[in-house]
């Protein structure tokens, strides 16, 4: 398993808790796209993490393990 993928398994173990999910799409030219679908929280809306705050973290993550890595786009 690659780095990016060994990140997207976190972060999917994340979000799967409120029924959210991560795939990743793509990696060119040092661009990560991945694919974000939110779950929901009725008792807490801000519990579920939103797609900007998914791609600060992700990015700060990947940059570290993966430095060929500048941009993590998220899409819906």
């Amino acid at each position: 398993m690659s780095a990016v993928e060994e990140v997207v398994r976190q972060y999917n173990a994340i979000v799967e808790p409120e029924g959210g999910r991560i795939e990743l799409l793509s990696l060119v030219a040092g661009v990560l796209r991945v694919r974000y679908r939110p779950g929901t929280n009725e008792a807490c809306a801000d519990c579920v993490m939103s797609a900007d705050a998914l791609r600060d973290i992700m990015q700060d993550t990947i940059r570290t393990l993966e430095p060929s890595i500048e941009t993590v786009d998220v899409v819906d």
